[in-house]
């Protein structure tokens, strides 16, 4: 979803809120940004993450009820903080949703991953992602204790799937 979303971006080079309209006119958080609006990355991420979690549950339905609206809100405070175009949110909340059920399915149904050497592996690139997230400096003060605590969590549980990969596969099983 990440990589789709960088090239569509790149393709589509839509201006955003900011490069349009006059800056009275917006109400305008942070630091503004001018180029390649669409579509909404953050709405891409909120559905595809929403979709994931709901359709994972013991009760998707349920979860859905929980997850939906949490990603709405993630979208739609793009608008608000006047960084995208409704239509950059809704193009990234229905690819995102559908990134997520693409990748549940084919994590259903491609079993591979279940062994010992390939959750190493995953665990290895995400803790060099927790990494990256500790020591990248996004520009962002406000955000700056988030990101250190979401690097550290995912640090930790990298290194816990390192160490014993047999807790993410019985995680796995659980259903």
């Amino acid at each position: 979803a990440a990589f789709a979303n960088h090239v569509i971006k790149w393709l589509a080079a839509t201006p955003r809120p900011a490069a349009v309209l006059p800056i009275e006119q917006i109400h305008l958080i942070g630091i503004p940004v001018f180029a390649n609006a669409f579509p909404s990355g953050h709405a891409i991420n909120a559905f595809a993450l929403a979709s994931i979690v709901a359709l994972s549950a013991r009760s998707p339905l349920r979860m859905a009820k929980v997850t939906l609206p949490l990603a709405t809100l993630i979208a739609v405070s793009r608008i608000a903080v006047g960084a995208h175009w409704p239509i950059d949110i809704v193009f990234g909340a229905c690819f995102g949703w559908m990134c997520g059920v693409a990748g549940t399915f084919l994590t259903r149904q491609y079993q591979g991953w279940r062994r010992p050497a390939i959750v190493r592996a995953t665990a290895v690139c995400l803790a060099a992602a927790g990494l990256a997230l500790l020591l990248i400096d996004f520009g962002a003060p406000n955000t700056k204790p988030l990101q250190q605590a979401l690097a550290l969590i995912v640090a930790g549980t990298s290194i816990l799937a390192i160490a014993k990969p047999q807790y993410v596969l019985d995680a796995g099983n659980a259903q």
